[in-house]
């Protein structure tokens, strides 16, 4: 053992030691009530750690929750949710989740692939630029009133869905040659 550890070793045992001595020039009512003092703060602590584990437990829970109502948002010509927000008390402090849908029904149902091209340059220009603005904003707000009921005409109907394609395939060249060439 490397002569450091040992003077650390020896250091230690002699503040134990020390301690120990310490205490036992106590009182006995002293010592009793430091006695005391300990058994109570050891509860104190294991009720802090069992709140704290039961906390982590409801937090886990209420994450999972708040995942399994993202993963529920519904699209296209179906109602349903499209914004949940979830308030989780953990033992850190307090957190708030809020999640939106992040689809473009319209382009979606055009495409008919969440993945095409040109439906992620669209989810990103809405991302990289309209949410900076007031009027992307309002834009945003306002197509996600009505862009899943919009998105039943491409889904259903085909010359609509061909006649989407182009519109849609025009305005992302329109996109890609302002914003990202």
């Amino acid at each position: 053992m490397p002569d450091d550890n040992k003077k650390a070793i020896t250091i230690k045992n002699t503040e134990e030691n020390s301690l120990v001595a310490n205490i036992d020039q106590l009182s006995p009512e002293t010592r009793e009530a430091l006695a005391k003092l300990v058994v109570e703060k050891k509860i104190e602590t294991e009720a802090q750690m069992a709140n704290d584990a039961l906390k982590t437990q409801n937090a886990n829970n209420d994450f999972d929750r708040h995942i399994a109502a993202v993963n529920s948002f519904s699209y296209g010509n179906r109602r349903g949710v499209d914004h949940v927000q979830t308030n989780i008390d953990t033992p850190a402090g307090h957190m708030k989740l809020d999640s939106h849908s992040s689809r473009c029904y319209v382009a979606t149902a055009t495409y008919e692939n969440i993945n095409h091209p040109n439906v992620i340059i669209l989810r990103d220009y809405r991302d990289r630029y309209l949410r900076k603005s007031f009027f992307g904003r309002g834009f945003i707000i306002a197509y996600y009133s009505v862009g899943k009921y919009l998105a039943f005409f491409p889904k259903h109907f085909k010359l609509i869905r061909e006649l989407s394609k182009k519109a849609i395939g025009k305005f992302v060249e329109h996109i890609i040659i302002k914003y990202y060439l």
